[in-house]
Formats: C-alpha cells, structure tokens, sequence
C-alpha cells in the first residue's frame, strides 16, 4: 500500500506534465497548419502544411528526446539539423497571428510567442 501511495505520488506530477506539454505541442501543430504563412528550411519554402509534414517527420524522430513545448520547438521546428540554419517564417502583409504583425520571423520566436499566448489563454 505504502508502495503504490509513493508510486502516485511520485508519477502523477510526471503524468500531468506529461499531458501539459503534449496539448501544448498538438496547440502548435495545429497553429503551423492554420496559419497563412510560408516557411523557409535551407533556402527552400514551404507552405505551412507542407512545413508541418517536415516538422511531424522531425517531432517523430526526437520524440523521446523531447520533455517540453520549448524542447519540440528546439529540436523539431526551429533549425536544421545538418546545416544549423534557423527556419524562418514569412507571413502575408498585415496578416496578425499570435500578437505581432511583423512579416519575417524567426520560426523559434513566432512558436515561442504562440506557445506564451496559449499558455496565458488558459490562465484566463
């Protein structure tokens, strides 16, 4: 009985983040699909749904490395892994997503400020 209150005690927290971080990730994903803007990876672009793909082949790669919607950022969708490059993002003119209007990004700062407005939405 001690065993198993220790053992609860010791994983839910794990579990919960658990969870946290991966609504938090599906958010993201979702965000990139939805969004109208274009992605750049070594010079090429992308649409967002394409760009997706690539970041979800990535995520599926590193998913065990992965323990936070900041870790899935870093390692899934903000640079590349062979040449080092940042991605970038590059969305229409006046097109307003995640509280900023500027046109080209970095794609680590428009999900990191993605990530911040979700996880203040769900503080409201």
């Amino acid at each position: 009985m001690k065993r198993t209150l220790l053992f609860l005690f010791t994983a839910l927290p794990i579990l919960l983040n658990a969870q946290d971080f991966n609504a938090e990730i599906k958010y993201l994903k979702q965000y990139i699909k939805s969004s109208q803007c274009m992605f750049t990876r070594n010079g090429d672009t992308y649409a967002a749904p394409k760009a997706l793909e690539h970041i979800e082949k990535k995520y599926q790669y590193y998913k065990n490395d992965i323990t936070s919607a900041e870790r899935f950022i870093e390692k899934s969708a903000s640079k590349s892994t062979f040449s080092g490059k940042a991605y970038s993002v590059t969305c229409p003119a006046g097109y307003k997503q995640s509280g900023h209007s500027k046109q080209n990004l970095s794609s680590k700062v428009w999900l990191l400020r993605a990530l911040n407005e979700y996880r203040n939405s769900l503080k409201q």
